[in-house]
């Protein structure tokens, strides 16, 4: 008996039954918590996505470079991205009308996004550039490494280098700092997160205040930490002139997920059972 053989057919056989047991589910979208919802109301990009059903986009061709969750195509773009030398990147969002996979075989044709780690080095040992895209939704962003591409010609008067101008999505800034890549709240964002808080800080029990924070949606990588640290102390600066209890930093998840870009995001609680778990926002 051909035991190699019968080996590999079984792994085909087992990949394949994986494949088709995977579990599906409907994808929904809904926006923040209910203590959350006037963040949410200010920056509608802010949401989580849960997808029950396997999505067009991870089926179709190029769904490598499809992110999705907004903490996926962060991570994928500042770790794997910004961290490896792809320091100057195109953004865009694809008009209503299109069809966003019609545009990721575009992009993939155009600037030979399939080629392999080996042939991307034999580039980089050349001097040319190569060339990264990923997409969430419609939102997408181009970004290359040094040297000579067509997309520095056909790109010229939109690229933007992140080490000068940070990319924002989602309420979050990307960019490098100091030779590290750098994860913050986007500026106005943060603002608006602070000042909320401190509206509710001597409004609420500290009870209440520490769900509030413990649903903001953001990953806490180091400067997100530090910005959320800081409105911390400032609600609690405003809490203690009152003589309320104060805040505590438990509330603060502290580490930052890691997760899978390119796979379907996990089930999460849906609103109405939030709403129903929590009672209505105040």
């Amino acid at each position: 008996m051909d035991w190699g053989r019968a080996t590999r057919n079984l792994v085909v056989f087992t990949s394949k039954w994986a494949r088709c047991t995977r579990s599906a589910k409907d994808f929904r979208l809904w926006q923040l918590s209910p203590s959350t919802a006037l963040i949410t109301n200010a920056l509608p990009d802010v949401y989580v996505a849960v997808k029950e059903n396997q999505s067009e986009d991870s089926k179709a061709e190029g769904s490598r470079f499809v992110a999705t969750t907004i903490e996926g195509f962060i991570q994928q773009l500042a770790v794997s991205y910004i961290g490896n030398g792809y320091f100057f990147y195109v953004t865009g969002r694809i008009p209503d009308r299109k069809d966003p996979r019609a545009v990721d075989r575009k992009f993939i044709a155009q600037y030979e996004l399939m080629a392999s780690k080996w042939a991307r080095a034999r580039r980089k040992r050349a001097g040319l550039a190569n060339v990264q895209y990923i997409r969430h939704e419609r939102f997408f962003v181009l970004l290359a490494t040094h040297g000579k591409h067509p997309i520095f010609e056909g790109e010229a008067n939109l690229i933007r280098d992140a080490r000068r101008v940070s990319i924002k999505f989602a309420g979050y800034s990307v960019s490098l700092r100091g030779g590290h890549t750098h994860v913050r709240i986007e500026q106005e964002q943060y603002k608006l997160v602070k000042s909320y808080l401190l509206d509710l800080a001597v409004k609420r029990s500290a009870e209440s205040l520490e769900s509030v924070f413990r649903d903001l949606p953001f990953e806490p990588y180091a400067p997100v930490r530090r910005q959320l640290l800081n409105i911390l102390r400032a609600v609690n600066r405003a809490r203690k002139v009152a003589g309320f209890n104060l805040v505590r930093g438990e509330c603060l998840r502290l580490r930052r997920r890691i997760v899978k870009p390119f796979e379907l995001a996990a089930a999460v609680t849906h609103p109405e059972d939030f709403v129903n778990s929590r009672g209505s926002a105040t």
